[in-house]
């Protein structure tokens, strides 16, 4: 049996294409929960404010992936046993001569790193060397004599390392088509034949756009759907003036859009995502009304729109991650934006599929009661926390007016002064608001907890 795979022709034994099979599938998805890591950095502004340099590392260990992915096809070997295996690999997975895995730079890339590292900082002495890692906007923001050790270009989807760019998406293009032949050829457990493909070719169109064009939205498990509705101008009007509609305010509007398929020429489907907070005494009633409204407007404004996605929260400091009141999403009823609705905007088959917490009115019950603290709501205590800060800074302005810190003569008036106005200022905040020194130093407390400012 040893010998079986070097004497058959086709390049792999039958029975052992499983192997193979799981081997690039397992090198795929590495890569692949790499770059859903990313887009979930890149989708929330605290997250990439923390985690931002993060993403040069994942995007390092999709090159790694993807060079290992390469050897499967393009094998460093030229002993016949590769060869043949890799033959088959390609004529499987339908890879092409000029597919992008048969770029060595990838492997090359991560196999040389170390002499290249050398040849680098030996050949940088004019010109600026980037600290260690560095995250950019965009590629102007690197200027010519700029050398670059580690950086990722956020709107090119560009890794630069030693001064070499590598482009994340094209490569996981590539990538994610090949792991979902690989997902289907391991449920079969073997490798494709011509029909096979064109069974499935479909099927995977659909799937890389899921996987590469990821939504920014969280979908919260234990939601339940209200029933579709269409936008009804008439309908909509005629309840409204039954039943009032909350206060709202929109604090995001961010474009989404995709390519209807992943050919650089394919039409436009235009996703908008708008993120609203609303006020914490919503009723569940109300927010399918206030959907349709927001919906209609938004669509009367802007016909060529293909998708609306609405998020309500009931606080702005939450709106970076998930929703918490409810979320709708106006799109076609089998959730495919095709050619012809990108291009000619027909809405026959459109719905609007809302999605609300089964608890809602129970969370948002304990949320205002956990909120009011010394029958002070959070958004009050939250203003006096700046205010207090605000004082701090106030009084060490004032203090220094009268005796300058930079005098060393004058460390103890200045102390002694900066006391006596901090004092001064928080009886003032205290009489203010009717609390007294408890609560007031309470609600420092949270303040520099929950990071007031």
């Amino acid at each position: 049996m040893g010998n079986r795979v070097a004497e058959n022709q086709s390049g792999i034994y039958p029975a052992y294409e499983v192997f193979y099979i799981e081997c690039v599938l397992s090198a795929m998805e590495w890569a692949i929960n790499g770059l859903e890591e990313i887009n979930m950095i890149l989708s929330h502004s605290k997250l990439l404010k923390e985690f931002g340099l993060k993403i040069i590392d994942l995007s390092e260990n999709i090159i790694n992936q993807a060079g290992i992915i390469s050897k499967y096809f393009y094998p460093p070997s030229n002993l016949k046993i590769h060869q043949l295996r890799a033959e088959k690999l390609r004529e499987s997975y339908q890879v092409e001569d000029s597919n992008i895995l048969e770029n060595r730079t990838f492997r090359n890339h991560i196999e040389h790193f170390d002499e290249k590292l050398d040849k680098f900082l030996k050949n940088s002495i004019i010109g600026d060397v980037i600290p260690p890692k560095s995250l950019f906007q965009s590629s102007v923001e690197i200027n010519s004599i700029t050398k670059v050790f580690k950086a990722f270009v956020i709107e090119e989807s560009k890794l630069i390392s030693l001064n070499e760019e590598i482009e994340i998406i094209p490569l996981m293009k590539e990538i994610n088509r090949i792991h979902d032949l690989s997902v289907e050829f391991d449920k079969a457990g073997r490798l494709s034949w011509t029909g096979f493909l064109k069974i499935i070719n479909k099927k995977i169109i659909i799937d890389m756009k899921k996987i590469i064009l990821l939504s920014v939205l969280m979908i919260f498990l234990s939601c339940k759907k209200a029933e579709d509705a269409q936008v009804d101008s008439v309908a909509i009007e005629g309840v409204q003036n039954e039943i009032e509609l909350p206060e709202y305010s929109l604090i995001e509007e961010k474009d989404i859009s995709v390519r209807t398929q992943m050919e650089d020429d394919a039409p436009l489907n235009k996703r908008i995502l708008y993120k609203y907070v609303v006020s914490e005494k919503i009723k569940r009633e109300q927010i399918g009304l206030l959907f349709n409204k927001l919906i209609k407007e938004k669509i009367s404004l802007d016909n060529e729109i293909d998708e609306i996605t609405i998020a309500f929260y009931s606080n702005k400091d939450i709106v970076d991650g998930a929703y918490d009141v409810a979320i709708a999403t106006w799109m076609p009823a089998n959730g495919e934006v095709t050619d012809d609705i990108a291009l000619n905007n027909n809405r026959e088959s459109y719905k609007i599929d809302i999605t609300i917490p089964d608890n809602l009115e129970e969370y948002l019950a304990n949320k205002f009661i956990k909120s009011n603290k010394f029958g002070l709501s959070e958004e009050l205590r939250k203003q006096i926390s700046i205010e207090i800060g605000d004082s701090e800074a106030r009084a060490n302005k004032d203090a220094d007016k009268i005796f300058p810190s930079v005098n060393a003569s004058n460390q103890e008036k200045y102390a002694n002064k900066l006391d006596e106005l901090i004092e001064k200022y928080k009886q003032e905040i205290i009489k203010k608001h009717n609390i007294n020194e408890d609560i007031y130093f309470s609600i420092m407390e949270e303040g520099i907890e929950k990071r007031w400012e």
